[in-house]
């Protein structure tokens, strides 16, 4: 949560902040100024804020504990920051005025002025704003298909190179090699069976009759050995047998064996004459809980991604009231996301070593990247809305590329940059973890934000804002693309 908060917060900061500072070297009360920026910014991070609380918030129709747990303290803390960002901080610009910037202080060309002739000093020429960010404005209105083709071509790649990835539900896996538990762990398996330290329990109710399912269970090659039957203290027709795997009970090859297990208990059971087998077989154990663990967890991925999905559609359409945009939008960012994890997975797999991922993380990060990266393209989706009511889209595109670029590139370096800080700490799932919203991160920030969306933005011209109106002002002249 502190990580979330502080690089979500920031975020949502900066961009105010950063209107406030181009308001101030325009308008020289600063109360107006604050008003201005107010308005132009506050729409774009309550709807960012909105799209983050939203995302968070459907985990909460997971089954999956863990998931469920995650929805409302992190939505809770999201909202609680953006409305923060658009009170507290406001309330504190207003105060400071000028001051907020020291010793960088912005002011307007006429203060400027006075301040120089005050001091006796010729007036400082004004630098430049953002020539990287004027570059790119041009470069995707310029050549927008190039943009589009390369970008697919790299984003295609990553995407394809993440279906090559492995996962692990083994939470001692993430573990260092050297903590006691996984030392305890090697040394149990050198000297005996590996499934000595969990051993599965399959327990079936017999309802009286004779059932021979020691012999059924060793007819599995993952099976080292199986212990005679221990019958329940108040029911005597319930059987437990302690299941012993020959494989690591943690690895998927164990868990991919739990339903072998079941289909044999209930062979033994229906071979020795009872009835409704399905409801007479019970299977404990770490290597079960982990198996249940991936099957609650992929019905709860089938069913809150889509929801995610949806619900930051219905909020892209109601702010931009135009489907096009919202169709593009979203693509992009689940495009970054898959192509995130590929170039995760390149790094976790290829340079770190690592055999698997945490079956958890995809969701996560899917939650994260997907909603924070659909910041990026709200801020500056909305600077270009806003530019192309007084001037030519291809002119607007340029000017909001280049408004936006250095507020949000700061944005994504600070938020990726406090992901990254998990991959400093020492268990797996979250180096794994960090190490792929980080990335996710970044690719939002340096490719997806400045160069692809805008240059689908360019290539669709008017239809962009289908079907909402499209208040653009004609081009006076043609830009070649």
């Amino acid at each position: 949560m502190t990580v979330l908060l502080f690089g979500a917060g920031t975020d949502y900061c900066l961009f105010l902040i950063s209107h406030y500072r181009d308001e101030l070297r325009k308008v020289k009360d600063k109360r107006q100024a604050l008003i201005n920026a107010f308005k132009g910014a506050s729409g774009a991070i309550a709807m960012s804020g909105f799209t983050v609380v939203i995302s968070l918030l459907a985990l909460i129709v997971a089954k999956y504990g863990a998931y469920h747990r995650f929805a409302i303290p992190f939505s809770l803390s999201i909202l609680v920051m953006g409305l923060a960002s658009l009170t507290l901080i406001p309330a504190l610009l207003a105060v400071m005025g000028r001051g907020s910037f020291y010793p960088f202080v912005p002011r307007t060309p006429e203060m400027e002025e006075e301040l120089a002739k005050k001091k006796g000093k010729p007036v400082r020429n004004r630098k430049e704003k953002n020539r990287f960010g004027n570059w790119i404005g041009n470069v995707v209105t310029t050549k927008p298909w190039t943009i589009i083709v390369a970008c697919l071509v790299f984003f295609g790649a990553l995407s394809i190179y993440s279906s090559q990835i492995k996962y692990t539900y083994d939470l001692l896996s993430s573990f260092p090699e050297d903590m006691p538990s996984r030392e305890g762990f090697t040394i149990i398996s050198d000297a005996y069976s590996p499934g000595e330290l969990a051993p599965a329990q399959v327990v079936i109710d017999t309802e009286g009759k004779s059932v021979d399912l020691e012999k059924e269970l060793k007819k599995n090659n993952l099976i080292s050995t199986v212990s005679a039957p221990q019958s329940g203290k108040s029911n005597k027709d319930l059987k437990v047998y302690d299941v012993k795997f020959n494989v690591n009970p943690y690895s998927i090859t164990a868990m991919e064996a739990i339903p072998d297990l079941r289909d044999a208990a209930e062979k033994a059971l229906s071979q020795s004459g009872v009835s409704s087998v399905k409801s007479k077989v019970w299977i404990g154990g770490q290597t079960a809980t982990q198996y249940d663990t991936m099957t609650v967890s992929d019905k709860d991925n089938s069913i809150i991604v889509p929801l995610i999905i949806i619900f930051i559609s219905l909020l892209l359409v109601a702010y931009l009231r135009s489907i096009v945009a919202m169709l593009y939008l979203v693509g992009t960012v689940i495009l970054s996301y898959s192509a995130a994890l590929g170039l995760g997975w390149l790094i976790i797999h290829n340079i770190m070593g690592a055999d698997a991922i945490q079956g958890a993380i995809p969701l996560y990060a899917f939650v994260f990247l997907v909603a924070l990266g659909e910041d990026y393209n709200i801020f500056m989706i909305s600077s270009i809305w806003q530019k192309k009511k007084y001037m030519p889209l291809k002119q607007a595109i340029k000017e909001g590329v280049s408004e936006t670029s250095g507020v949000i590139t700061s944005a994504g370096i600070i938020l990726a940059a406090t992901f990254a800080v998990l991959a400093t700490l020492p268990i797996q799932v979250l180096v794994q973890f960090g190490i792929i919203t980080a990335l996710g991160v970044l690719l939002d920030t340096f490719i997806v934000r400045p160069f692809l969306v805008p240059a689908i933005t360019t290539v669709l011209g008017r239809f962009a804002f289908w079907p909402g109106k499209a208040e653009v002002v004609s081009e006076k002249r043609e830009v070649s693309i």
